[in-house]
């Protein structure tokens, strides 16, 4: 859990140095699975719903993960594996449906934008 923290903290001073909100998207130019996951949560932290469903659908499953990392001893290890497995899938069906849609603005495919794709650009010319 103190690997967790530190690893939200680490982004946060990334974020505030660089102004870079995704290193991924930065880098590569195309959007993560979780692209819009911390709109999303402080939407709905804000009870604003309907936003948080727009910049994520599937905005509640990191916090249900909290809670069955908590718990994950009293969970039967099949069921915790199934249900990690089905988080995966469920995200990847999510992610390309997103990817499919072109009015979506929130997952983009843009790798001329990239940080890799400018460097590479320039080292070619």
């Amino acid at each position: 859990m103190l690997a967790v923290l530190a690893v939200g903290f680490v982004y946060f001073l990334f974020y505030r140095v660089t102004g870079v909100g995704c290193p991924i998207k930065f880098m590569t130019g195309v959007s993560c699975p979780g692209c819009g996951m911390t709109r999303a949560t402080l939407a709905a932290v804000t009870l604003h719903f309907h936003r948080a469903f727009f910049f994520h659908p599937l905005w509640m499953l990191p916090p249900i993960w909290v809670i069955l990392y908590i718990f994950q001893k009293k969970i039967p290890r099949r069921l915790y594996n199934g249900l990690a497995v089905a988080t995966v899938i469920l995200f990847g069906i999510v992610y390309i449906l997103r990817m499919a849609n072109a009015n979506d603005m929130i997952v983009v495919f843009q790798p001329k934008n990239g940080w890799i794709y400018r460097l590479a650009a320039w080292i070619i010319q």
